[in-house]
Parts: structure tokens; C-alpha cells; sequence
């Protein structure tokens, strides 16, 4: 945290021509050191536009989702860099607050705050022959919100879920990509779970979402509540759509189900 902040700062001095005249800043979530800063005390008649930040546009996340004394400490270590970081109102993409003149979403419609919420471009993908193969995307990270023993226990239950399910026996594959953040599982961890099928563990430092549509294109996607799901059923065409199933468990409470259900993903708890 204290290195990142330090960079930040770094970008702060750079940017110092645009402190006195008209710009126009792009940010995504005011929780950030530098996002909250360009917000609030960088150039006070700069216009806002807010853009997407994975799934947290959607449901009602503010001050009281954040870690009290996690954010005091980014208040000292913002301080230390000559960098003011301050509370804030309402929505934690600020997209509520009178400066902002823009948001783009991938679903505008069922934007959290529906302020000038416009839709964000999206490149379209085409896969005609979807294959028919299972894609995990992993979401290790959880673990340090939830604890590593839940997370663990919800994993098996996820997987025992995902075995129940129809398609499961028309599979022979079944792709795996760990998250960046988190504890690390082995190949042999996964594997072990479905005995009957090919693990392959994809170790890339591309996105899941980039893995999906350049290398797998799998018929079958599943995850937790993963924004990679929303982002990777945005880019499918319409008259696609119907080739592929989406299968979600969701991890306690979870304020996506709603967009989750509109979007027709499996529920699998």
C-alpha cells in the first residue's frame, strides 16, 4: 500500500499543467488513493466520468463495505505523500455527487445509480462453434475476505454442485484459472475433484476473460460471483447467446444475484 501511494504521487506531480484548466478525468472507485484525490481536491471544476469497476455498479456498496481501520491507514500513508484522501457519500464510484456528468456501464439499465449512466462500448465476439468443455474462473482472493477454511469448504461444495449438473457427463475437459490474488491451488488439488475428467490448470498472466475468447472459448462457464462472467456474456452476440451456459454459485450474502438472474445464469445453491 505504502509503495503504491508513493507512485501515486508520483502521477499527482505529473499531472500538475491540468490543475488550472478544463479536463476531464476518468475513474472508476473513490476508495482508491489516487481515484478519491483526482475526485475531490484536484481540480475543482474538472468533469467527472465514472467507468465500470468489474460488478461494483450494481448494487449498493459505500463507506460502511470498507474496512474502517484499512482505509484510516490509507488516510496516514496518503498523508505522509501530500496526498488528501477523504470519506465520502453515497455510492463508492461517486457517480451520486453533482460533478459527475457521465457513468459508462456494460449494463446501464441496471445500474445501482442510474445517473447518467450511458453504455459502455463493448467489442462484440463471435463464436459459432462454442466448445463443449467446462471453464472454472477461479476466485482464490475470497479467501481473504471470507477466511481460507470457508472458502475452501464453499469450493467443494461448489464442485460437488458442478458434478450434479446435467452437462457434467458430456464433458471430458474441464479448464481451470486461478486468480492472481489468494491462496494457491494445485493442479493436483483441483483435479482431484473430478477424478473422471482433464484438469488443465491455465498458469497465464492473461486476464480470464482474455484466456476465454483467445485460446478456449468453452461452452460451459462457471465461477463465484465474478465480474469475468458478466464482462465475458457482454461481448457475446445476442443471437449467440443460446450456445452457452453460465453457471454461478454465489459466495454468502450476494447483492449480484438480481443481475445475475436477469442475465439467465444457473444458480447452483
Amino acid at each position: 500500500m505504502y509503495s503504491k501511494v508513493k507512485e501515486y504521487s508520483v502521477i499527482v506531480k505529473k499531472l500538475n499543467s491540468y490543475r488550472n484548466q478544463p479536463c476531464r478525468i476518468y475513474l472508476a472507485y473513490i476508495e482508491d488513493v489516487l481515484s478519491n484525490y483526482l475526485f475531490f481536491n484536484f481540480n475543482k471544476e474538472a468533469e467527472i466520468v465514472v467507468v465500470e469497476d468489474g460488478t461494483l455498479n450494481y448494487y449498493n456498496h459505500t463507506m460502511s463495505n470498507i474496512d474502517g481501520l484499512k482505509f484510516k491507514l490509507k488516510k496516514l500513508i496518503a498523508k505522509l505523500h501530500g496526498l488528501r484522501f477523504q470519506e465520502y457519500e453515497g455510492h463508492s464510484s461517486g457517480a451520486a455527487y453533482s460533478k459527475v456528468v457521465e457513468q459508462y456501464l456494460t449494463f446501464p439499465e441496471e445500474a445501482y445509480v442510474s445517473k447518467n449512466a450511458k453504455q459502455l462500448p463493448i467489442i462484440k465476439e463471435t463464436i459459432e462453434n462454442p466448445v463443449p468443455e467446462l471453464y472454472i474462473i477461479g476466485q482464490e482472493a475470497f479467501g481473504a475476505i471470507v477466511g481460507n477454511e470457508y472458502f475452501l469448504k464453499e469450493l467443494a461444495n461448489y464442485f460437488s454442485e458442478l458434478r450434479k449438473q446435467d452437462f457434467y457427463d458430456t464433458v471430458s475437459k474441464i479448464y481451470y484459472k486461478p486468480h492472481r490474488n489468494g491462496i494457491r491451488l494445485s493442479k493436483e488439488y483441483i483435479s482431484d475433484f473430478f477424478p473422471e475428467k482433464e484438469v488443465v490448470f491455465l498458469n497465464t498472466t492473461k486476464t480470464s476473460e482474455e484466456v476465454y475468447f483467445e485460446e478456449i472459448q468453452c461452452a460451459y462457464i462457471s465461477s463465484f460471483n465474478s465480474s469475468t462472467l458478466i464482462n465475458i456474456f457482454s461481448k457475446l452476440r445476442k443471437e449467440e447467446r443460446d450456445l452457452f451456459e453460465f453457471y454461478i454459485y454465489p459466495l454468502r450474502k450476494d447483492e449480484l444475484s438480481p443481475l445475475f438472474k436477469k442475465l439467465n445464469f444457473k444458480f447452483l445453491n
